[in-house]
């Protein structure tokens, strides 16, 4: 996947599906990507997880209305779905020498970090436009919704991704260590996170998504896929509250107790 597919391509499957579609194309994806099927490599195991998180996401009632918030109100599926769609998604097979999956996992990142990046523009912490600030809430940031502000909703999303996937995958930072006590200090550390996951999926080769975290029994990939999922939550919640439409942020329920 050169473009980002999002779950409902990854499953082959429209938007509208039926529930017992979505379990329909899982099984058929299932009996062609199943490791089993393709000599257990890594990257067959990391093939069929990408193909289970859509699955496991968009057969839960609760996960896949607030998958679909996330469709509806991220600022960069917007902008994806203005320009088309890119390429079909494919799993297997190569581009550009990279492994389709390590694609597929880069290219949601990527989308992720924008959203992140345009939450932050909308509330002042990011601006490139003084004439366009001018005409944004700069207190909205610190408004609290269900005990915390969207600052302190967007820090979650990136203390998670640092501490589980760019830590244990040797991307750290010590910025964590001088803590983090202005505003200014959140733009530089979403700067600093956003540098290392590029650097972190840039080089990133075949087997790494699968080697277990240090002192855990999880895996880089499930706990990418956490971290990603956590996102969704958060940005759709935030960008909902941004918008007006709701006034509380509900917290994430993770998969694993050990995230908590």
């Amino acid at each position: 996947m050169s473009v980002y597919s999002n779950l409902y391509e990854i499953l082959e499957v429209p938007v509208s599906a039926a529930e017992d579609e979505i379990k329909s194309a899982f099984r058929r994806l299932a009996k062609v990507f199943h490791p089993d099927k393709n000599k257990n490599t890594p990257g067959s195991d990391a093939q069929f997880i990408i193909i289970h998180n859509a699955y496991s996401v968009l057969t839960d009632p609760n996960k896949r209305k607030e998958y679909d918030t996330y469709l509806r109100t991220s600022s960069s599926m917007k902008s994806r779905k203005q320009k088309g769609p890119g390429k079909k998604a494919v799993l297997p097979g190569t581009v550009s020498g990279r492994d389709d999956y390590l694609d597929a996992v880069s290219c949601q990142f990527n989308f992720l970090l924008w959203d992140v990046e345009e939450i932050l523009r909308q509330t002042g912490m990011i601006f490139w436009n003084r004439e366009k600030l001018r005409h944004i809430d700069v207190n909205i940031w610190d408004k609290e919704y269900s005990g915390g502000s969207p600052g302190d909703y967007v820090l979650k999303i990136l203390f998670f991704l640092d501490k589980w996937v760019l830590t244990p995958a040797g991307y750290k930072d010590h910025f964590l260590n001088t803590g983090i006590k202005s505003k200014a200090d959140c733009k530089n550390y979403f700067y600093s996170i956003h540098t290392r996951t590029i650097d972190l999926l840039k080089n990133a080769v075949p087997g790494d998504l699968m080697k277990i975290l240090p002192g855990s029994d999880i895996r880089l990939i499930d706990a990418i896929f956490e971290a990603q999922n956590h996102a969704i939550h958060y940005i759709s919640f935030i960008n909902q509250v941004l918008a007006g439409e709701i006034d509380f942020i509900p917290p994430f329920q993770h998969s694993n107790s050990c995230y908590e």
